[in-house]
């Protein structure tokens, strides 16, 4: 049996199967929907999902760059405090790990939130001490469908730069 798309909001669902022929038909004893991630830890959540952002620096380095596999494009953010980049994910999922590789303009203070709603944020990750590069950052596990960066204080002049923000289910 075969269902259609399913969230995580699904799991633990009860449902029946009903076959049927010229016979007559039978109905299946109760099962329950199991609802999972791709493998933990190996798969970007975020490859290719929808990305949006407060502001960009100009059209060509929109919030897609940072969600598209490629460690030469980047989002860069309008050059003002606070900025954002949010994904949607698609649908709630398990995470609980992030990972930024910052441009040379980078975060020194920020939170990666979380939503179901797009209108309640929750941080899951405060960093007050941001470095640049990779930034890996785990959090407790969360079931969400949106989750965004979101800069409060920049380290330069310039916008808020990421090649990549992944987001994973960590083993």
């Amino acid at each position: 049996y075969t269902t259609g798309a399913l969230s995580s909001y699904d799991n633990g669902s009860q449902f029946y199967v009903v076959v049927s022929n010229a016979s007559g038909s039978a109905t299946s004893a109760s099962a329950s929907v199991m609802v999972t991630n791709p493998t933990p830890g190996n798969t970007n959540l975020a490859l290719y999902k929808s990305a949006t952002s407060s502001g960009n620096e100009n059209a060509g380095l929109g919030p897609a760059n940072a969600v598209d596999g490629d460690l030469t494009t980047r989002w860069s953010s309008a050059f003002v405090d606070p900025s954002w980049i949010e994904i949607d994910l698609g649908s709630p999922l398990l995470i609980n790990k992030v990972v930024l590789y910052w441009q040379a303009a980078y975060g020194t203070q920020y939170q990666i939130q979380v939503s179901n709603d797009e209108q309640t944020w929750t941080p899951v990750y405060t960093q007050n001490a941001g470095q640049g590069g990779v930034e890996t950052l785990t959090f407790p596990a969360v079931i969400d469908r949106y989750i965004r960066m979101y800069g409060t204080a920049r380290a330069t002049q310039y916008g808020y730069s990421l090649y990549e923000f992944q987001v994973f289910r960590a083993d």
